[in-house]
């Protein structure tokens, strides 16, 4: 073996490492654009001063798009996040609710874009008073009402976001949702 193919050798053993070497750092660089436009949808309820409701946040650093939603009240399929489908919540409340000035409504359709920073409630009451809730609405919300969000990132990327209770609760727990609450802690969920 000469210094020739010593050269050559070490040349080819220098080359396979800096290719690997840029291999490597192009999966990161990729990884990282896509992990700084993430989006991070969250619901949360919110029950404050006079307001109570759902709220969505986007506390993520990348705007979401809305792929799909899923509303399901008392256990069964009711559609998705728009002003019809919401209406049938109204109804579960006992009185029923009115549509009125206090009444907090934004709608999700599939295509919009959530921006970054975004905090609004979906559904919800401002003049809200929980020791007078006649139409119990803080108990429809947490017990009979499940909203599903699917959204994905820029890159495509597809996360889900949901609150509420998918399963229905008992008649018997409705009738008493004071009993039905207790001791319970209020949950978001986040599925990625």
């Amino acid at each position: 073996m000469d210094a020739n193919t010593v050269t050559a050798i070490c040349s080819v053993v220098i080359a396979t490492g800096a290719l690997a070497v840029s291999v490597i750092e192009g999966r990161a660089a990729r990884r990282h654009n896509r992990h700084s436009i993430r989006p991070l949808l969250q619901l949360w309820y919110t029950r404050r001063d006079d307001q109570a409701g759902f709220r969505l946040i986007n506390c993520g650093l990348g705007p979401a798009i809305i792929t799909r939603t899923l509303l399901v009240l008392d256990g069964d399929d009711a559609g998705n996040w728009n002003r019809t489908d919401i209406a049938e919540i109204y109804g579960m409340c006992d009185p029923p609710l009115k549509v009125t000035a206090s009444l907090i409504l934004t709608t999700l359709l599939d295509g919009r874009a959530i921006p970054v920073g975004y905090d609004s409630i979906l559904l919800g009451l401002n003049d809200y008073d929980p020791y007078g809730d006649p139409a119990r609405f803080w108990a429809v919300l947490q017990n009979r009402v499940y909203l599903e969000i699917h959204y994905e990132s820029l890159y495509g990327e597809r996360f889900t976001a949901s609150i509420g209770k998918r399963d229905p609760v008992p008649s018997a727990a409705r009738a008493d949702p004071q009993a039905a609450s207790a001791g319970q802690e209020q949950s978001v969920s986040l599925h990625v």
